[in-house]
């Protein structure tokens, strides 16, 4: 009997001993285990990836707590990609855009060497235009010097019976221009 009573108390013992380590488990996985989402070891595994940039590898297990740590892990994960994504595009934009300005000032540049040429050429053909203008000017003033000596010869020569009108038809002036310059003068 006293064997069966030992046996007895032992069985008691350790299916109170089992009742207390279920508890333990049960609060363990509630206290702890739960609130990280998963085996501490793999929490910081996955933490340890993010922490030296790599943000490709996936958390393999089923995370049953949304607010867990490692959701909050994976959503922070996501989140950092999406934010470098994001980052990426952005330069790929500004770089798209700092090449347009870029081709934009290269195209302004040749229209404007391409403006100043011209206006040189227009400024040099004014110039050959105000040039020739006061030759024609001086040669108009001259012109007008020869047929008012021109006139008055004929004048002095009307008296004596000479012809103006010979000198007149050697120069090329007609009829009429002539008898505008004799009246004037």
């Amino acid at each position: 009997g006293m064997y069966i009573n030992l046996i007895k108390r032992i069985i008691i013992s350790f299916i109170g001993l089992s009742f207390v380590l279920l508890a333990v488990y049960f609060l363990l996985n509630k206290l702890v285990l739960n609130p990280l989402g998963g085996d501490p070891q793999d929490v910081i595994k996955f933490v340890k990836l993010i922490e030296n940039g790599d943000l490709t590898q996936k958390n393999i297990h089923h995370i049953t707590n949304p607010n867990s740590l490692m959701s909050s892990v994976i959503n922070m994960q996501d989140n950092l990609t999406k934010m470098i994504q994001n980052i990426k595009e952005t330069s790929e934009q500004i770089y798209t855009a700092s090449n347009e300005i870029s081709q934009g000032n290269l195209d302004l540049s040749n229209r404007t060497e391409h403006a100043a040429s011209n206006l040189e050429e227009t400024a040099a053909s004014m110039e050959d235009i105000t040039t020739s203008i006061k030759e024609n000017a001086s040669n108009t003033a001259k012109a007008n010097e020869l047929a008012v000596q021109i006139v008055q010869q004929a004048k002095i020569s009307e008296g004596e019976g000479k012809n103006f009108a010979i000198v007149f038809g050697a120069m090329g002036v007609k009829h009429d221009v002539a008898d505008f310059f004799k009246r004037s003068f």
